[in-house]
């Protein structure tokens, strides 16, 4: 298989997934956040969403879902850098009244600690320790425990203080390894 048939493969593939789940009623997971038009139309539009779709109103809610990114000003006026969907506290509290949901769980906002909890109804769970090597930031995971209802919050960093190249941590030649003639 070509690479260009495995990156079309890819892009099927991504256009199926689901765009946000929601755990017992009442936490409502999502990779960017919300936007307008998931507030105008809340949950019940998200589930109608057909994948892969092409119609305007599902493909802004998709956009707000994948890349909305909070902000702590509250004008939205003004359009963000690259048109990205902004949603503010507000608005956070407002979906959360709307769709009788208790908290919002998110990942697409870089947390130094891996994990931040503002506003209090939003729990921002960043995954990726040393983000692309230029952060020393630390990584967590939420740990839902469906019969006790209780959450547990797991972080995890580096032991280093910064990445090694894999110059450095290269193993040293065997067999396999051609030889200098």
């Amino acid at each position: 298989m070509t690479t260009v048939l495995v990156w079309l493969s890819c892009e099927r593939i991504f256009g199926l997934l689901p765009l946000a789940a929601l755990v017992d009623n009442r936490l409502f997971c999502v990779h960017g956040g919300i936007g307008k038009h998931t507030l105008i139309h809340g949950i019940a539009a998200i589930r109608a969403i057909q994948r892969p779709s092409l119609m305007p109103l599902e493909l802004a809610i998709t956009k707000e879902l994948i890349w909305g990114c909070f902000c702590v000003e509250t004008d939205k006026s003004m359009p963000s850098k690259d048109n990205v969907p902004l949603f503010t506290e507000e608005d956070v509290e407002t979906f959360c009244k709307r769709n009788c949901i208790d908290m919002i769980i998110r990942s697409r906002q870089l947390a130094n600690e891996g994990v931040l909890n503002v506003p209090s109804h939003m729990i921002t769970i960043w995954s990726a320790v040393s983000f692309l090597d230029n952060f020393n930031n630390m990584a967590a995971a939420l740990v839902l425990d469906s019969s006790s209802k209780k959450a547990t919050i797991v972080s995890y960093g580096l032991y280093e203080p910064e990445p090694k190249s894999l110059d450095d941590t290269k193993p040293p030649g065997g067999r396999s390894t051609l030889a200098a003639v």
